[in-house]
């Protein structure tokens, strides 16, 4: 499962965005302020756990939403929206047997189109949606879907009635199986998305925005969290909880020069839990001493393997890399998406790195973002764009070269 279209208006920079063709593994380039996270930070919205609503407008029997869920604190966490309803569309693509075990069965026998004419191995599921600012709540949004398909067969449009996706006429459909029907379309991929801030992790880099920063708790207990779901997946009496430490701890060592990892408390008034690691001197260190791209290495291993979601984003993910590590990581990030053991279907990057710009096979797809007018504008990569993008960078460095190769070689 994975997503392969997406469109946004109104999100943040993101203005009439169209991104077409998303694969399996996407990586979006841009440079900082481009509204690369902006597109994760979407996704993160849209996927998101919502709650439900007291109360439903209008008459429920002729008006009821197809799904209707409030996201609070909207306005903090996806900062400079712009006042106004968020408009988008998004396509995701499974396969037959992939819809089938996430439907619930009473879905399946009420949707006709699921049960009878949908003989096409691939599904794609075309859903439009909005986000409503609420007058009650300034900082909560609603979300509310307007029409989904699935292979262009449309299950519901909030624009007609009676709805189609319904097992008999509405009238003799109650109001409890309406709702259940309803809201369950979405159920189904609420949190498969996974987003995963290598900033929020380590609070000591500075590419922390000033908004991170200032909420120094917070970034401590993202770290802390991570540390305590590593350590509970070692102590697990679950054998498959086990057996996920053992792949994080192998691949980690594999991918490293840090040897294999354990755990510590820090002493001190916090007691903080600490992981640690040996070294090819048998020094016995805390992670976060080996460097930032030591921790971030473990960060990005754990997190893609302990989540469980279906759809992973990750922010800069060459940060503190270098690029055999880099090349490593992405190899790795593609043998997690083509293991039936593993749940991810898509993982979608956003980088910086010339590497994965002039490295990466054709089949992984490759967008270019800019910010123009104050509007994120996102292009197909060619190596025009990306060598326009990367211009600047690229020229620092020639006349960095330039300066060295005279400073050897005086005239």
């Amino acid at each position: 499962m994975y997503i392969s279209k997406l469109e946004v208006d109104g999100f943040r920079s993101l203005s009439n965005v169209k991104i077409d063709d998303m694969k399996p593994v996407t990586l979006l380039f841009g440079n900082n302020g481009a509204g690369k996270s902006s597109i994760l930070a979407l996704l993160e919205a849209i996927f998101c756990p919502k709650e439900q609503r007291a109360e439903l407008p209008g008459e429920p029997t002729t008006q009821m939403p197809f799904y209707l869920g409030i996201i609070t604190n909207f306005t903090n966490n996806y900062r400079d929206n712009k006042p106004g309803i968020i408009t988008f569309s998004i396509t995701i693509s499974m396969t037959r047997s992939e819809l089938n075990s996430r439907w619930p069965e009473y879905i399946k026998h009420g949707i006709k189109v699921i049960k009878d004419e949908l003989p096409e191995d691939r599904v794609r599921i075309n859903i439009n949606g909005e986000f409503h600012p609420l007058d009650d709540a300034p900082h909560n949004v609603a979300m509310v879907l307007g029409k989904v398909d699935i292979n262009g067969y449309i299950i519901f449009d909030e624009t007609k009635r009676p709805e189609m996706w319904l097992p008999d006429e509405p009238a003799t459909v109650s109001l409890a199986i309406r709702e259940g029907l309803g809201e369950s379309l979405l159920a189904i991929f609420t949190g498969c998305f996974s987003n995963i801030g290598i900033a929020r992790f380590l609070h000591k880099e500075s590419v922390i925005s000033p908004n991170e920063q200032s909420d120094s708790s917070e970034v401590k207990n993202n770290l802390m969290e991570f540390k305590t779901r590593l350590s509970n997946a070692k102590q697990s009496i679950n054998q498959d909880e086990q057996e996920k430490y053992r792949r994080i701890r192998d691949i980690f060592s594999q991918l490293s020069k840090w040897g294999e990892i354990d755990f510590a408390r820090r002493e001190g008034e916090d007691n903080d839990l600490e992981v640690m690691s040996w070294d090819e001197n048998n020094l016995w260190l805390p992670i976060s001493l080996r460097g930032a791209g030591a921790e971030q290495l473990l960060v990005i291993i754990s997190e893609v393997i302990l989540r469980k979601a279906t759809i992973i984003g990750i922010e800069e993910l060459e940060s503190n890399l270098d690029e055999t590590s880099q090349g490593q990581l992405l190899e790795l990030l593609r043998s997690i998406i083509e293991a039936a053991e593993y749940p991810t279907g898509q993982i979608i990057v956003t980088a910086h790195s010339c590497f994965y710009g002039y490295h990466l096979p054709p089949h992984e797809k490759k967008y270019v973002i800019r910010k123009q007018a104050g509007n994120t504008d996102v292009e197909p990569w060619t190596s025009t764009a990306f060598n326009s993008l990367f211009k600047s960078h690229l020229d620092a460095g020639a006349l960095q070269q330039t300066r060295q190769t005279r400073t050897r070689n005086p005239k």
